[in-house]
């Protein structure tokens, strides 16, 4: 149980005995009362470790009058706080100003009357209270504020480091292997500064280049993370990339045990044989479907077939598809953030319009192919904000 709330205390100031016999009864029992005669003892007590919630305070007395001792209370940083209520018997308004103009609150003419006394008392220590909770709560709030602060600016260098870490995962396309018999263009559009979007491309020996991307659900650094995981898996995989289906098994199991269970990865996969001409594929789950371009320029999904997610179930089972691939093709891979950009009209660019705009362009360099899907994107989402990655890779073959 909790004690009874402390009295409040009040320093009543006057160098007449009987005002203070007559302010003492009046306040004695619901307060605690100090008692001056003159200022020097009044600056005293107020500044004693014991100091009063509230002064009453004589204006006109020897020595140091009642406005002298306001100022030096105002004047110091222990006593500024306390609310200061004159006693005069003057009631002229010059004087009310020039008190108030000291920092005083308040006036209580002589002679007293018992029920102004008592409400102005009440009033200004109710209000001194009010005030110690307002300034409490703002410094609460500035110290909450400077602790959020302190928080975001940390995390928002957390972020940038994982932006520039994502950044040197991305490979540069100017140096992709074996560019006499492959060209390969890549985009990356992060909706914030870290994404889960991401591609690679590697020689796992002197006949085989690969291209992996993936679409890691979720967005900001939970993805980014996921996609270092992807990035080191396809790093340090080695000769486990001569396989489709067993480097998306073995990347499988690596979601699987170090991601949490709500996280997944869409990932597709290409191996392709320099010397045969051969592409061997691999789709877990991933939308929209690669478009492949032919020599004569038919556009189209080069398979509708798909493998389940990566990083769900750990012991899986994936297949993977092989295609001939003769001189001149192009295979266009991009993540769901490209179809599902809207317009300001809340219209959505579609896989339908992205097959369109290859198809009227097929004959083009990869590289100009990149550059005019993203043009007619840019023109259709016109600016409108976007709610996800967007990440591709074009892929012309010699």
């Amino acid at each position: 149980m909790g004690g009874e709330k402390p009295k409040k205390t009040i320093l009543i100031v006057d160098d007449s005995p009987e005002n203070l016999r007559i302010l003492s009864n009046l306040l004695k029992g619901e307060y605690r009362l100090m008692a001056a005669t003159n200022g020097a003892k009044a600056l005293e007590l107020a500044m004693s470790e014991s100091k009063p919630d509230l002064v009453l305070l004589d204006v006109m007395m020897p020595e140091m009058d009642g406005r002298e001792v306001c100022r030096r209370l105002k004047g110091c940083d222990d006593t500024r706080e306390i609310p200061v209520i004159f006693i005069t018997a003057m009631s002229e308004v010059e004087d009310e100003a020039h008190g108030f103009a000291l920092g005083a609150v308040d006036y209580i003419t002589k002679p007293f009357n018992p029920t102004i006394v008592e409400a102005r008392v009440r009033t200004h220590l109710d209000l001194k209270e009010k005030n110690e909770i307002i300034t409490q709560e703002r410094e609460e709030l500035r110290v909450a504020h400077e602790l959020l602060t302190k928080a975001i600016n940390r995390l928002q260098a957390d972020i940038r480091l994982a932006a520039e870490i994502q950044k040197n995962m991305l490979p540069d396309s100017t140096k992709h292997p074996f560019p006499e018999a492959l060209t390969i263009v890549t985009r990356y559009n992060p909706e914030m500064d870290v994404g889960g979007d991401f591609f690679d491309f590697a020689a796992p020996d002197d006949k085989h280049a690969s291209v992996i991307l993936a679409d890691v659900a979720g967005h900001g650094l939970q993805a980014a993370f996921i996609t270092g995981l992807i990035k080191t898996s396809f790093e340090l995989a080695g000769k486990a990339l001569l396989t489709a289906a067993g480097f998306a098994n073995d990347l499988n199991e690596i979601l699987c045990r170090l991601t949490p269970p709500n996280s997944f990865a869409t990932v597709v996969y290409c191996l392709y044989d320099l010397h045969e001409r051969r592409l061997h594929y691999f789709n877990g789950g991933h939308g929209p479907w690669p478009i492949f371009v032919t020599p004569q320029g038919k556009v189209g999904p080069i398979s509708q077939k798909t493998n389940v997610l990566l990083g769900i179930f750990e012991k899986q089972e994936f297949k993977e598809e092989v295609f001939d691939i003769s001189p001149g093709s192009k295979l266009i891979l991009a993540t769901d953030g490209l179809v599902d950009a809207l317009n300001p009209q809340g219209e959505s660019f579609g896989y339908e319009r992205l097959m369109s705009t290859i198809g009227r362009h097929s004959g083009v360099p990869a590289k100009d192919l990149d550059r005019i899907i993203f043009q007619e994107l840019e023109t259709f989402t016109h600016g409108a904000d976007q709610n996800d990655d967007i990440a591709a890779v074009t892929i012309e073959f010699h």
